[in-house]
């Protein structure tokens, strides 16, 4: 992500293979921070952005910004919010994804 001319880089904490498997990514930004998730489950966040900066949404996805580290593979359904998701969204979402909706 790119605030104010400066990039910011998010890493998981445990970096988990990728390789031949649906994963379900989402990045939030919630003033200050950045918080990432796989599979619906909290894996990294950074709490050192300026929070009054204004997103830049012209960026990339699945490639940094220099072009040095890209996304092999492919990329579907990508949604952009107007607020960060709750956790408990996130998680709903994936389960979603996973299962299909919740019976009624």
């Amino acid at each position: 992500m790119t605030l104010n001319g400066s990039e910011y880089v998010l890493q998981p904490v445990n970096p988990a293979p990728n390789l031949n498997t649906w994963v379900y990514w989402v990045l939030t930004r919630q003033g200050g921070t950045l918080t990432l998730y796989r599979d619906g489950v909290q894996i990294g966040q950074r709490a050192d952005l300026p929070a009054t900066a204004a997103a830049n949404i012209s960026g990339y996805i699945a490639d940094q910004a220099n072009g040095l580290y890209y996304l092999n593979g492919g990329v579907d359904d990508v949604a952009i919010y107007a607020s960060a998701l709750t956790p408990d969204t996130i998680a709903s979402h994936y389960h979603t994804a996973q299962y299909g909706p919740a019976q009624s």
